[in-house]
């Protein structure tokens, strides 16, 4: 079994917590338009935003982390 390193298994623990509260704030913004609270669903429309975007940051960091520590062991990342 591979072994995964610390800073990555880092990672994928800011993605998860990242996307469930992002999880969240889509309900919530359901929830916002639904009940007709057009501020309260532009605000949550930015925070989405804001979690999008840290989600893409994860995203790079772990495939950066991830090519290289594949070459460190000498393989090719090949998925990515």
């Amino acid at each position: 079994m591979p072994i995964i390193p610390k800073r990555l298994s880092g990672l994928l623990n800011q993605w998860l917590e990242t996307s469930d509260g992002l999880i969240l704030k889509y309900h919530e913004r359901n929830a916002a338009i639904t009940l007709g609270l057009e501020d309260r669903a532009s605000k949550i429309g930015s925070e989405i935003a804001k979690a999008e975007k840290r989600l893409q940051s994860i995203d790079s960091k772990a495939i950066d982390l991830t090519k290289t520590t594949a070459k460190k062991i000498g393989c090719k990342p090949n998925l990515l």
